[in-house]
C-alpha cells in the first residue's frame, strides 16, 4: 500500500537571528514528539525526502534516527515556493512499488502537494498543516485519502 507521509518541519529560528533558520528548542522538541509518535506506528516510510533547508534537514534526521535509521535524501525542489509537478511525477513513479515516502518540507509547498493529492487542485486548501505534525495519506483509486493526521500540539498534551 502506497503512503505519503507529510511533515512540516519543527519551529525554526528568526531568520534575524539565525539566517539559516536551524530548528529552535521548540521546533527540536516537536520534531522529537512527531518522531516518537510515528515510532508507535505499525508502518514506517522507506525514504525520507527532505529539502536542503537547515530546519527541514534536522526534522528529518531527528525522525529518522527514531525510527530506525530510514534512509534520508534531499531534494532541492521541495522549498517553500517550489513547483509540486516534479514530486508529483516522483509519486505516480511509486504506484505499484509498495514503497512508503515521507516528505519533510515547507509551506505552501506542502499545503499544495497534499491539496492535490487529496482533491486535485493544488490550489484547495485541504489539511491545516503545522509545524511537525504528522499526516499520513494512503493511495486510494485516483486520489489519496488522509489515514492518520496527529496535531503536534495534541500529541504533546497526550503522548508525554
Amino acid at each position: 500500500m502506497l503512503r505519503v507521509f507529510i511533515i512540516q518541519h519543527g519551529d525554526a529560528n528568526p531568520k534575524d537571528i539565525d539566517p539559516e533558520r536551524h530548528l529552535s528548542e521548540k521546533g527540536v522538541n516537536q520534531a522529537k514528539r512527531a518522531a516518537e509518535f510515528l515510532k508507535k506506528l505499525p508502518f514506517y516510510p522507506d525514504i525520507i525526502l527532505h529539502s536542503e533547508k537547515a530546519r527541514s534537514i534536522e526534522t528529518a534526521g531527528v525522525i529518522s534516527f527514531a525510527l530506525g535509521g530510514v534512509r534520508m535524501d534531499v531534494r532541492s525542489t521541495i522549498n517553500p515556493n517550489d513547483d509540486i509537478a516534479g514530486l508529483l511525477e516522483e509519486l505516480m513513479a511509486l504506484k505499484g512499488t509498495g514503497k512508503s515516502i515521507m516528505i519533510v518540507g515547507h509551506q505552501p509547498f506542502l499545503g499544495k502537494l497534499v491539496s492535490a493529492l487529496i482533491t486535485g487542485d493544488a490550489a484547495m486548501q485541504s489539511v491545516d498543516i503545522s509545524n511537525a505534525s504528522p499526516l499520513v495519506l494512503v493511495k486510494n483509486g485516483d486520489r489519496y485519502i488522509v489515514e492518520l493526521y496527529m496535531k503536534n500540539d495534541y500529541i504533546k498534551a497526550r503522548y508525554k
